[in-house]
């Protein structure tokens, strides 16, 4: 059984999960903005330190704690697109379980947490994220090749450089970020004849991007 020692040592560790005096929202991959679960964990964990251990298991070891925690995780998912930061979520619901198991009234429930809206495609992000390195070495060297504007564009138009922009701003846009991009927006799409045949063979549905 945990004592009040093992209680307050977990407490700190609990709050450096939320970035210790208060919650400060990640840079996400995903469009989640806010964090109401993780800011009300963060906001009782520090609300419950520095009581004693009566009124630390009666602040710590709530129901309402372990629903935002899971809520939390939840939201993480949304931030990463993917379960990336499960293992650390876990990590500090299993402690706080681990701390509060005697304490807790047998009708506590643990929630599910809610799955992403969307997911991320590691595979298709990391492919796209190598055609956006090879167009743009590709880019600096028509750029040092040549000066003249016509033949810079035939340089920049070549079929390879158009299907690395396709694969880049179109397909990656669009699998990692969740941006549909219109083509009138991409330079290749606008001034090379080859963007239509690359278009007409790509994945990518043409009625989507206009």
């Amino acid at each position: 059984m945990p004592s009040f020692t093992v209680l307050v040592v977990i407490l700190p560790a609990l709050l450096s999960v939320c970035h210790g005096a208060a919650f400060s929202p990640p840079e996400c991959v995903g469009d989640i903005k806010e964090f109401p679960n993780c800011e009300k964990a963060d906001a009782i964990a520090r609300k419950c330190s520095n009581l004693s251990k009566q009124e630390t298991i009666k602040c710590f070891c709530t129901q309402d704690l372990l629903n935002a925690y899971v809520g939390c995780k939840g939201e993480f998912r949304q931030c990463a697109l993917g379960n990336s930061f499960d293992s650390a979520s876990d990590d500090q619901i299993a402690q706080w379980q681990d701390a509060c198991g005697p304490y807790l009234p047998k009708d506590i429930t643990t929630p599910v947490a809610p799955t992403a809206t969307r997911t991320l495609d590691d595979d298709a992000c990391k492919s796209a994220a190598e055609s956006c390195a090879k167009l743009s070495q590709s880019i600096t060297s028509c750029s040092s090749a040549y000066t003249k504007p016509a033949e810079l564009t035939s340089c920049r138009c070549q079929e390879s450089l158009v299907s690395l922009a396709s694969a880049c701003d179109v397909n990656g846009r669009q699998s990692c970020v969740g941006v549909m991009l219109t083509t009138s927006n991409i330079w290749e799409f606008r001034n090379c004849e080859a963007a239509t045949s690359i278009l007409q063979s790509s994945k990518v549905d043409i009625c989507e991007l206009h």
